[in-house]
């Protein structure tokens, strides 16, 4: 699952990159130093491990501080829908392939299917409360735990974290932070992300 993440972020990063699947050596200098791959290789082996972390990964959902299958899940879904959209819209005049529907297909699909089953899980809702979400002290209960898949428990005076309020020197500020706020889509589709 982290192979697939990090080469997921070169490849969305820097484009065409090389895909490691094994420990190198100093002596691995046609590796090291090799050609970049092509992207939508290096994807493929990225939809791989992913299949692969989604099929061994502990089942047991039960937990949502340690990763399971629907963290594998939730990732496949994001790589998968990144990787279908491009694929359906990169233009060749921008340096890029021409658009391959056939490929966007087959990723929109799995980001499709990767989503349908966290949502079908019985453990996970949408929440109707941004607020309980972005401004709880404790995502493990209430309404903000049934919509979260993984999140880290932070143990008073010991593993804690600053608070949106810190941020802010003149106000009390609750509510999404302007970065949450742009990644949402609006009814147009568009997005200011």
């Amino acid at each position: 699952m982290y192979r697939a993440w990090y080469h997921y972020v070169l490849v969305r990063t820097f484009g065409d990159c090389y895909y490691v699947d094994k420990v190198l050596g100093t002596s691995d200098k046609n590796v090291l130093y090799g050609p970049r791959q092509d992207r939508d290789l290096v994807m493929d082996k990225v939809l791989e491990d992913i299949n692969f972390a989604v099929a061994n990964i502990n089942q047991n959902a039960g937990s949502r501080v340690a990763v399971n299958a629907m963290v594998a899940q939730a990732i496949k879904s994001e790589i998968c829908l990144y990787e279908g959209t491009f694929c359906k819209y990169r233009v060749a005049a921008d340096g890029q392939k021409a658009p391959d529907a056939t490929r966007a297909s087959r990723f929109l699909t799995e980001a499709k299917t990767a989503s349908q089953a966290i949502m079908e899980n019985p453990m996970y809702e949408v929440s109707s409360s941004y607020r309980a979400i972005y401004n709880s002290d404790d995502l493990s209960s209430g309404v903000a735990s049934k919509e979260m898949i993984l999140y880290k428990k932070y143990v008073y005076s010991t593993l804690a974290h600053s608070l949106i309020d810190y941020t802010c020197g003149s106000t009390q500020q609750n509510g999404l932070t302007k970065d949450a706020f742009d990644a949402y889509l609006f009814t147009d589709g568009q997005c200011l992300a």
